[in-house]
This record gives C-alpha cells, sequence and structure tokens, in this order.
C-alpha cells in the first residue's frame, strides 16, 4: 500500500505545505511561550502544551525541547521517499487593532527568523513560510525581507493571530503579496489548538475573498476538515498512523477515492507552485 502510493509521483517534486515549527525557546531560537500554558492553574492551555510536546516527540527537558521537535521532523521525513520536504511554519504573535502585539491573547510565537534558520541547516528536510501580521507598522518591510530571505509563502492563524482577512487594513499587504508573488496558507473553519484568539469568525474561508479580488494565491488549510478519517481505515494505516503520522496522512489521502477519482497528482507535488517565490 505505502510502495503504490508513491505510484506517478516525482518525491522531488512532493513538498509538504503544513509544517508547525514548535518548542520552547531553549535552544535560543526566539520562541516564546505564554506562561498560562506552562501553568496548571491554566489546564486548558497546560495541556495543549504538554499535547503539542508529546506529538512533537519533544519531552519537556530543559536545553532539549527545540532540538528534540526538529529532530522528530527529520525522522518523519526519513520515512518518507528520498527528495521529500517539509514546509516549517514560522508563528506570529498575536496583535490588536492598533497593531500592537497583544501579549495577553498570543499563546506562543515562532519567528521568522528560526524557521529561515532551520530551512537554511537542512536544506535536505525543509523549506519555510514566513508569518508576518497585516496590521503591522512595518508588515511590507518584513515581508520583502522574508522574500529575500528565501520564504516560500506565509503562514496566517487569523482566530489565534487577531487579523480580519476581509479588512481593508490588509490591503497594503496584499498588494505586496501580489507583487512579491507569495503565497497566503491561512488556517479556515474552526479553530481547536490555539485559544484565547479573536474569535471563530476570523476563521470564514468566505473572509479571504479580499485577497483572492487582489489576486492573492491562496491556500486555505483545513478547508472541509475537522480532524482524522478514522473509519473504515486499512489494518496496514492504522498501523502505519502510530509509526509516522506524515506517512499515514500521504498514503490515507493518495488511497482516497471518490466515484473513483483519486486526488490528482498537484495536491501532492507542490513544488512548483512554492518555487514561484524565489
Amino acid at each position: 500500500m505505502v510502495r503504490s502510493a508513491w505510484d506517478g509521483l516525482d518525491p522531488a517534486r512532493v513538498w509538504d505545505a503544513h509544517t508547525h515549527l514548535i518548542g520552547t525557546g531553549d535552544s535560543g531560537s526566539g520562541i516564546t511561550v505564554n506562561p498560562r500554558m506552562e501553568s496548571i492553574f491554566s489546564p486548558a492551555q497546560y495541556a495543549r502544551r504538554l499535547f503539542f510536546l508529546n506529538a512533537g516527540c519533544a519531552h519537556d527537558a530543559p536545553g532539549s525541547v527545540d532540538r528534540a521537535y526538529v529532530e522528530r521532523m527529520h525522522n518523519l521525513l526519513d520515512g518518507m521517499r528520498p527528495g521529500v520536504k517539509a514546509l516549517l511554519f514560522a508563528f506570529e504573535r498575536a496583535y490588536g487593532e492598533d497593531g500592537k502585539p497583544d501579549a495577553e491573547r498570543a499563546s506562543f510565537h515562532v519567528p521568522d527568523a528560526y524557521a529561515r534558520d532551520m530551512a537554511r541547516a537542512h536544506p535536505r528536510y525543509f523549506e519555510w513560510a514566513a508569518s508576518i501580521h497585516p496590521y503591522r507598522d512595518d508588515c511590507v518591510e518584513a515581508l520583502q525581507q522574508a522574500k529575500r530571505d528565501g520564504a516560500r509563502a506565509v503562514k496566517w492563524l487569523p482566530a489565534a493571530m487577531g487579523m480580519d482577512p476581509a479588512s481593508p487594513r490588509c490591503d497594503r499587504f496584499y498588494e505586496a503579496l501580489v507583487r512579491l508573488d507569495l503565497p497566503l496558507i491561512s488556517h479556515a473553519g474552526e479553530e481547536r489548538a490555539v485559544i484565547d484568539g479573536f474569535g471563530q469568525e476570523f476563521g470564514n474561508p468566505l473572509r479571504l475573498r479580499r485577497a483572492l479580488a487582489f489576486g492573492v494565491r491562496v491556500v486555505i488549510a483545513h478547508c472541509a476538515s475537522l480532524g482524522l478519517v478514522s473509519e473504515g481505515l486499512a489494518p496496514v494505516l492504522r498501523e502505519i498512523r502510530g509509526y509516522n503520522p506524515l506517512l499515514f496522512d500521504f498514503a490515507l489521502k493518495r488511497h482516497l477515492r471518490a466515484n473513483g477519482k483519486a486526488l490528482s497528482r498537484s495536491v501532492f507535488e507542490t513544488r512548483s507552485f512554492f518555487e514561484r517565490a524565489v
């Protein structure tokens, strides 16, 4: 089943375009975590931090979390075919309507520079996507710098970061995205992983029509999905999920069928879509 999942695909063209980069900042990465995520008096936030660390096999030992998470990503990609890469996501701070960082609402922050540096240090495995808030005074300058640094896209999670994709405040950023030919990857639908955000309405995919009207290339992440497909899985897929969730996700989607039709090669061979950004 795994071998047949690769039939007709060039692994060197397969880039996983949704890979979150997390940690605690213990390597000097610049990652920051809201103190509530480290306090048992905020049980929902505390549990999410443990969930993220467990999922990334990055146990909460001082000085090892950032490194262990990246090593886990190496291990998962080694379970794919040579040439496959992951697009590492930076994660912007939350911002308020005043264009200032909102530390109280922010869950965590993964700087662009850290995602950039990991991609540069491990070019066999990684590319990277910047995360820039459009309400920042310097958002266009930050986007231009990300382009110079080799970013392949920009990642937003509106309900957690506090940007309304339908707001005119985003217009200058959309214009810059078009000019620089950088695609926007934006979370859509209900947000459950990152709480203390700004409202689920910001995740309405229709709010991205404004970006499309400007000519932005938009990837709507999580469209029509609220979690893993679990019913009717072949036993081998269940086994793969416990061993390598990245390989599981790939094999599952390659074998999905509706009325005898499968997802096209372009769904998996995404490299050409993101290479336009260079």
